[in-house]
């Protein structure tokens, strides 16, 4: 016990001397980190000292170190990549047409809009589509118009009903298959069409195959189809500015074919797409169901138009054509009509104001067109002059007239409201599909209705049509028409028109004034 305390004691003092070192050790540390806190705080006084004391200083341009490639080689390199990408671009794209046959569905909004069914490169292609148009009419005209001509009857009536397949096959070949459900037939046809004798009839509208990307003459189409005559006729039904095109393009244009008719047409464009030619040879004839059987009949028809301006993808845009037509008639007889603007039955039930019906051998018809659009202004316009050769009236008692001149014209003013403007179809010149900015919705919100207004265009339309000549007494029309398309997508329209319509009869007292309201509800897809 007595020889532990010295070891003891002797441990205690060594520790008691390192604490001692140790601490000394700290506060020496603790010293020197103060000083040098301190020096560094001296530093960055002087430093802001001088950074507000003397300017800011650049070194110019011309003592940068040059690079080492030369400008020269840079510029080439660049003007090798550019000409590289530009040959990519001109080079067309090779693949073997078949090789990839699956295929993906797809919904489409622009042009001939609705479901698709497609393989990656396009060289199959289905499309199937329809239209609808409903529509209400109510007219109302002076007794001396009802009088002269069938009781100007109010009507509710589909318009039209089309179910459409097209598409492309093997890469180069087109093919448009469509029927419409809604013409007519009277089924004694001895005496007047009424309600009780008219039946549905299923007609062919476009129904053709077209061989494309021909060498030297571009496209060939063969079938049933529209020959290329008049801005207004080409433009689709699903895309006019009115419940009904102009009076002329009825009286002239349509005929008795409904506008269609059976032949072949060959058409091309420019590569800018600001020219376009067509011309084609059809079998001229009065029903609607894409056939004739008659020696000779044959229509010849050609059109020719130019963009002399066009911006922005068509906003701004004006359009010049012309178009000719010389025509066998069908069964030796012409027919030139002007039915009521607003259609208050089926066909076979329409309400006409005027119309010549005459002996001819032949016909010919020059349309020259002119459309102009300026952002949401639009302006559309034609000329009619038709000239029937050796014409003989009336029918019953054939009185030799020569060749007889019948003309019209009509002219169109548009307005979008909100914004839009009327597209425009490069290849196939014609009006094309309107593309709200915004489509109609209404749907309950968070802070209560949610709700988009579509796109709203005001349209007005004057239209004159002269069918009398040499002692063939068909009367002079004046009309018009005035509406407000209500676009609520891109599929789906409601359209409301007042026309006014004066009759100038050479009957007497079959003159008078026609007033007429409708309203459209449409969609095709």
């Amino acid at each position: 016990m007595v020889c532990l305390k010295p070891c003891v004691l002797a441990v205690l003092l060594a520790a008691v001397q390192l604490t001692s070192m140790a601490a000394a050790q700290d506060d020496n540390s603790l010293s020197e980190l103060q000083a040098r806190i301190e020096s560094l705080e001296q530093q960055n006084l002087a430093l802001m000292e001088r950074l507000i004391s003397e300017p800011f200083q650049t070194r110019p341009v011309s003592e940068t170190e040059p690079s080492s490639i030369p400008v020269t080689e840079i510029q080439s390199a660049v003007d090798r990549y550019l000409q590289d990408v530009a040959q990519a671009a001109d080079e067309p794209q090779q693949y073997e047409v078949g090789k990839h046959l699956d295929m993906s569905a797809r919904w489409q909004n622009g042009g001939v809009a609705g479901f698709y069914v497609e393989t990656p490169d396009d060289s199959f292609r289905v499309h199937v589509g329809g239209r609808t148009q409903m529509d209400f009419v109510v007219l109302n005209g002076d007794q001396s118009i009802e009088n002269s001509v069938d009781p100007l009857r109010d009507g509710v009536n589909f318009r039209r009903a089309r179910f459409a397949i097209d598409g492309t096959l093997w890469g180069v070949v087109d093919f448009w298959m469509e029927y419409d459900f809604l013409n007519t037939a009277n089924v004694e046809p001895t005496v007047g069409a009424t309600q009780s004798n008219v039946v549905n009839t299923t007609a062919p509208t476009d129904l053709w195959v077209a061989f494309k990307e021909l060498p030297a003459i571009g496209n060939v189409r063969i079938g049933n189809q529209k020959p290329p005559l008049s801005f207004e006729r080409l433009t689709s039904s699903r895309f006019l500015n009115f419940l009904e095109r102009s009076t002329n393009v009825d009286g002239y244009i349509n005929g008795l074919d409904n506008g269609f008719r059976p032949g072949i047409q060959v058409f091309n464009w420019a590569p800018n797409e600001r020219m376009t030619w067509a011309v084609g040879v059809f079998k001229n004839n009065t029903t609607v169901l894409g056939w004739n059987q008659g020696d000779g009949e044959y229509d010849v028809t050609g059109r020719l138009t130019a963009l002399p301006w066009y911006q922005y993808d068509g906003r701004y845009l004006m359009h010049v054509g012309i178009g000719a037509s010389h025509r066998d008639t069908d069964e030796g007889r012409v027919r030139y009509r002007a039915r009521t603007l607003l259609r208050n039955g089926p066909s076979a039930l329409h309400s006409t104001l005027a119309q010549v019906r005459a002996l001819a051998d032949n016909e010919t018809v020059l349309v020259p067109e002119l459309v102009i659009v300026n952002g949401p202004v639009s302006l559309e316009s034609e000329y009619f002059a038709v000239w029937a050769n050796d014409t003989q009236f009336p029918i019953n008692a054939p009185v030799q007239r020569g060749t007889t001149f019948y003309q019209g014209a009509y002219a169109t003013l548009g307005y979008f409201l909100t914004g839009e403007h009327r597209r425009y179809d490069t290849k196939y010149p014609r009006f094309d599909r309107v593309k709200p900015y915004e489509n109609f919705f209404c749907v309950k919100g968070c802070r209560g209705p949610a709700v988009g207004w579509g796109a709203w265009q005001v349209v007005a339309r004057y239209d004159w049509m002269d069918i009398e000549d040499g002692g063939v007494a068909g009367g002079e029309i004046h009309a018009g028409t005035f509406g407000i398309n209500w676009f609520l997508n891109p599929n789906m329209k409601i359209q409301s028109n007042y026309v006014y319509e004066q009759l100038d009869s050479p009957t007497p007292n079959t003159s008078g004034d026609v007033h007429g309201f409708g309203m459209r509800l449409h969609i095709d897809f």
